[in-house]
């Protein structure tokens, strides 16, 4: 797996958004107090691929898959990826934030997590 690293929020949040509205399944979604707030991370699955989406407000987001999943978000919306040393999707960050996902891989309600996600930012579906 590969992660690319400065991707725009917006763009980052598109990649989210057209994933989801094609049946992609949210495995995890954080859910702390600052959730889309000044921090944030998705991941998605699909047929045996698995997207993990990164975000904090001082960096730009990061997007960590093989190569399938880069060859799937290209259709999306081409774009360079630019790929290198994660800040929000590395070891230490994702061992800090990942227990505060256990209330959405036990929810049995992961489009109403989502609904709120895209409304808190700004992106309704």
């Amino acid at each position: 797996m590969k992660t690319a690293v400065n991707i725009n929020y917006k763009l980052w949040r598109k990649y989210i958004h057209e994933l989801y509205q094609k049946d992609w399944k949210v495995v995890e979604k954080y859910c702390a107090y600052d959730a889309s707030i000044d921090f944030d991370f998705i991941i998605l699955r699909k047929n045996r691929i698995t997207i993990k989406f990164g975000w904090e407000l001082w960096n730009n987001g990061e997007i960590k898959t093989n190569s399938k999943g880069f060859e799937i978000l290209n259709s999306i919306h081409d774009n360079q990826f630019e790929f290198g040393k994660p800040k929000v999707l590395n070891f230490k960050t994702m061992l800090i934030t990942r227990p505060v996902t256990i209330f959405t891989r036990l929810s049995m309600n992961k489009r109403k997590l989502m609904d709120n996600f895209f409304y808190f930012t700004g992106n309704k579906i």
